[in-house]
């Protein structure tokens, strides 16, 4: 183990903490059921927040669907996957984040066609937001990225640290698109 391997992982990478990331980043699934209906219904109800806080240009509702939102899960099993050498659930877990991104743009856009409020796209906070990236962005992004991956693995690190890459969330900006549409 190289010397950033151990100030990363705080010596030993434990067994149980490997088989507790899988599970929770879909690169085990060993309860299709109960799993994939979990993501999906999360998903589901973050993306109906989500789009109703961008229709109201709320930040809180739109903080608090990123809270529901589980689309960061199977994208961290991606790369768990791939560090861990396994090209076919690194697919799979690609394949399930895709779906979901689908998902997430056609139940807002199907959100947006009920919602009885007029969206003024050149106004919005929320939206504006989410179609003018900037540099600092991307930083918060990968640095939010990097601490969820580095909590995932390890065991002295709160569970409510993942948190913390809700700021990259990606839910409300597929919220914007359907929208759009």
């Amino acid at each position: 183990m190289t010397s950033l391997s151990k100030i990363l992982l705080g010596g030993r990478l434990e067994p149980g903490v490997v088989a507790d990331a899988e599970r929770a980043s879909f690169v085990k699934v060993d309860d299709p059921w109960h799993q994939y209906t979990a993501f999906f219904l999360r998903l589901v109800a973050a993306t109906v927040v989500a789009t109703a806080g961008i229709a109201a240009d709320s930040a809180t509702a739109v903080i608090g669907a990123m809270l529901l939102a589980p689309l960061m899960s199977p994208m961290l099993g991606a790369a768990l996957a791939t560090a861990l050498g396994r090209p076919a659930k690194t697919l799979q877990t690609l394949a399930l984040t895709l779906v979901g991104m689908a998902a997430v743009i056609a139940v807002s856009a199907c959100v947006t066609a009920i919602v009885p409020v007029a969206i003024d796209l050149s106004t919005n906070a929320q939206i504006l937001a989410r179609i003018s990236p900037r540099l600092v962005d991307l930083i918060i992004a990968l640095a939010a990225g990097f601490m969820a991956a580095f909590a995932s693995i390890r065991r002295d690190i709160p569970g409510t640290a993942p948190g913390i890459a809700l700021s990259a969330s990606i839910v409300p900006p597929l919220c914007v698109t359907g929208g759009a549409l």
